[in-house]
């Protein structure tokens, strides 16, 4: 039985820099198991299939920066945390993203 995908109308994109939820992608292309913030980086929209997909980097809990060069987006403000739903601080990987389908 092959993956199963639900399109919402493109008029429902969510706008940049918005927070998302969504399953990070295991590597054979399936939703993952735990449901993780996103942050939108980008949308598009292809007007022949009326389908659209978001670029998205993922965030994480863990906010030890890694030693690499990586851009870091880190959201820890209480109110601000507040505000965008967010139920902790969270570290986004401005150089990790995916255009999950």
């Amino acid at each position: 039985m092959g993956l199963r995908f639900t399109y919402f109308p493109t008029s429902t994109l969510p706008r940049l820099h918005s927070i998302v939820w969504c399953r990070i992608p295991e590597d054979d292309g399936s939703p993952g198991l735990h449901v993780r913030p996103a942050l939108v980086r980008s949308t598009k929209r292809d007007p022949t299939t009326n389908r659209g997909a978001v670029w998205v980097s993922y965030g994480t809990a863990n906010l030890n920066i890694p030693k690499s060069n990586a851009v870091d987006l880190v959201i820890q403000n209480y109110e601000r945390l507040r505000q965008l739903g967010l139920p902790h601080a969270v570290r986004f990987d401005l150089g990790l993203f995916n255009w999950p389908s």
